[in-house]
């Protein structure tokens, strides 16, 4: 598991379990998913380097470098009046939202598909324990579809051969 660093916890804060991704991944996706987690993780390290804040500004280094003085007060004044803010979160809770719903519509499709597995798997046990087609009768298959007789009986009477 990687936790992310204090300053970029302040932007992303979660935990972020790869070895649970890579479980998942298909093995034709090996390789991507690798190079990707090469690519967070040094990112991650990246981030976990920066510190919390800023180094303040040694202005007092400034005033001894450069000779005219009051452009470095100039500078430093004009910095102090900068405010930096970070954004207001407001997509956080549009994407908490989101994920709640795909995590019910993902229930859901879960719960349809394994009605239809089941369903599927019925219809395969059904087939499995049918006689081999070279060893049953034409009378023994519509013996067991009976609607398939009834729809050759109506076409024969019909006089539709085809």
């Amino acid at each position: 598991q990687f936790v992310v660093g204090k300053m970029a916890a302040k932007n992303f804060g979660k935990v972020l379990d790869l070895a649970a991704v890579a479980a998942i991944v298909p093995k034709q996706a090996k390789a991507e998913f690798n190079s990707l987690r090469a690519q967070y993780t040094a990112l991650q390290n990246q981030l976990s380097n920066l510190p919390a804040e800023p180094a303040p500004v040694d202005w007092s280094h400034y005033k001894s470098a450069i000779r005219i003085n009051s452009y470095v007060d100039q500078i430093k004044s004009s910095f102090d009046s900068k405010k930096f803010v970070y954004p207001e979160d407001k997509l956080s809770s549009v994407i908490d939202e989101e994920q709640k719903t795909s995590a019910k519509q993902v229930e859901t499709l879960k719960a349809d598909t394994d009605v239809k597995i089941a369903t599927q798997e019925q219809e395969l046990s059904k087939i499995l324990s049918e006689k081999p087609l070279d060893e049953v009768t034409v009378e023994e298959y519509l013996s067991a579809r009976p609607e398939l007789r009834k729809q050759l009986r109506d076409e024969i009477a019909q006089g539709n051969y085809s």
